[in-house]
């Protein structure tokens, strides 16, 4: 008879004990939850009897690729009136008054208290400072989506990454008009490019260290351009971590609409097997599309309170599509480590239905 010990709380367990099975179906350790990587090679001198259902990590995988094979969800009209390339120009004009507006704090902040966050850089090639104000640029776009409730397309990426590239170019075109030198404008005397090429190749870099002063370069000369370059990427970049962060978030791919949260489950398992035990028969419901009773079983089960001495969570979301009403319905389990709950991605599913469910 074979048995194994969990390497991190030193718990043991045999064939014979209920908890043997537990960790085949899950490869965690049935009291502390953490991963197994090296029980399953354990075991291959002899055959293991399996549930039929197979591992929950290939359960979720098996969920995942399913997905695709689903019934297509027919697609609806968008009510709204609005056409999705009038919706990309409302909210590209979010991201650009969004750009202006960063422009002008930027400038402002630069003039008052000669800071020029945007050419802040760790490392001397790491432009922290453009990615933070590009990001800041892009914001807008986040808050257009939001609102007209569209998901961004690759177009509104492309305009993106322009307007936080363009919004560098409006802080240094502001600075070139608004600049005086013996009482006349910088414009005055020379041109923007020529503004640019002065700026650039007579710029130092200093270094500091908390706060504190520790050293300053000598004028760039054609460095200034790499310098720029960087400053330039370091916008963009900040742009295409909002559409990344925008693509991300639940959405109906047929209606092109993020989806609504509509409700949520949460209960506190009283043992480590009843939450494995849990999450075997939902994936089970899921796949047999049976997702009311999936719901009514889950809200049945644990408690609705975090118990003194409890560290275990799971949670059914449901959200929709405000248009086709897909519903969306995604399990999940954590674990409470000191303050923080820790995903358990291996309990982790999704699906989407086409049907009427409570709550």
């Amino acid at each position: 008879m074979q048995s194994y010990q969990c390497p991190f709380c030193k718990a043991q367990f045999s064939e014979e004990d209920k908890a043997w099975d537990t960790a085949i179906d899950s490869p965690r350790c049935p009291e502390c939850l953490e991963s197994l990587p090296d029980f399953r090679p354990s075991l291959q001198s002899q055959p293991v009897h399996r549930s039929a259902l197979g591992s929950l990590g290939t359960q979720a995988s098996a969920v995942v690729a399913a997905l695709s094979r689903l019934p297509s969800v027919p697609q609806s009209e968008d009510k709204g009136g609005f056409n999705r390339q009038i919706q990309d120009l409302l909210v590209t004009a979010f991201g650009f008054v969004a750009s202006a507006a960063t422009a002008l704090i930027l400038l402002v902040i630069e003039k008052k208290f000669g800071i020029a966050i945007y050419s802040f850089t760790l490392w001397l090639v790491v432009p922290a400072g453009a990615m933070l104000s590009g990001f800041v640029a892009a914001s807008g776009w986040h808050l257009g989506s939001i609102i007209l409730n569209h998901r961004p397309t690759r177009l509104l990426l492309v305009n993106m990454g322009l307007a936080s590239v363009t919004t560098f170019f409006t802080i240094y075109w502001l600075n070139y008009i608004s600049t005086e030198i013996d009482g006349k404008l910088v414009s005055e005397y020379v041109s923007f490019s020529q503004y640019i090429d002065i700026l650039l190749t007579r710029q130092q870099v200093e270094s500091m260290f908390h706060g504190v002063k520790t050293g300053a370069t000598g004028e760039l000369g054609g460095f200034g351009y790499v310098v720029a370059a960087l400053q330039i990427v370091g916008f963009a970049l900040g742009a295409v971590g909002v559409f990344g962060y925008l693509s991300r978030l639940p959405s109906c791919e047929k209606c092109n609409k993020y989806l609504k949260s509509k409700a949520k489950q949460l209960r506190y398992a009283d043992t480590r097997h009843e939450l494995t035990g849990m999450a075997l028969r939902l994936f089970t419901l899921f796949q047999n599309r049976e997702f009311q009773k999936a719901l009514d079983e889950h809200g049945a089960y644990g408690q609705s309170k975090l118990p003194k001495g409890g560290y275990l969570l799971s949670s059914i979301r449901r959200r929709q599509c405000p248009l086709c009403h897909v519903n969306h319905l995604k399990f999940s389990a954590q674990k409470l480590v000191g303050r923080d709950w820790k995903d358990l991605d291996e309990l982790s599913f999704f699906s989407f239905y086409q049907g009427e469910l409570h709550p």
